[in-house]
């Protein structure tokens, strides 16, 4: 019994060393300038331009009530984490990146599905995502968001609406009037 605590304490330093080798070069090529990065579509950089934390307000017909959104850059500038409602019962996460060369999402909802849009139009200051139904979810059958239409307002001001389908039919357009709080 001893000799294999001697033998495991032996081995113990010598796997640590090749993890944190390990992590070190893994950290040097994620860093790496000759790894090319793949240019963002400007929907997404739009997106990017949100990280920070928002509040607002959202009516979901009952007149309105307070919203937080945080915004996180992630995997590498390719994604934008989206939290709605942090840290209670109704927390929602949605992912933006790109699908190819178009802006879509994946909302991670409290429904407990995971509707998927895409790009069907933008300008300057307006992005709108529908659905695809590549996702799995029938629209038909399954209650779940349907589309996203993000309006800016300028750098500190924006509204979401967010159009929720039942039985194959929009049922409510949600809008989320939000002030960027910091960055």
């Amino acid at each position: 019994m001893l000799m294999i605590d001697i033998m495991s304490s032996m081995k113990t330093p010598h796997i640590l060393s090749f993890i944190l080798l390990l992590s070190f070069s893994i950290g040097l090529n994620a860093a790496d300038p000759n790894i090319p990065m793949k240019k963002a579509s400007v929907e997404l950089d739009l997106i990017k331009s949100f990280a920070g934390t928002w509040e607002g307000t959202v009516d979901h017909g009952n007149g309105p009530e307070p919203v937080t959104i945080h915004y996180k850059i992630t995997s590498g500038g390719s994604a934008v984490e989206e939290t709605i409602f942090p840290g209670t019962p109704m927390e929602m996460i949605t992912l933006y990146y790109d699908k190819g060369d178009k802006l879509g999402l994946t909302h991670y909802c409290m429904m407990q599905n995971r509707p998927e849009m895409k790009l069907s139009s933008s300008s300057e200051n307006k992005i709108h995502l529908e659905f695809d139904p590549a996702c799995g979810i029938d629209p038909k059958s399954e209650a779940h968001m349907n589309s996203l239409t993000i309006i800016v307002h300028g750098k500190n001001s924006m509204t979401h609406e967010w159009t929720f389908f039942e039985n194959g039919e929009a049922q409510e357009i949600s809008p989320f009037k939000l002030k960027r709080v910091d960055s």
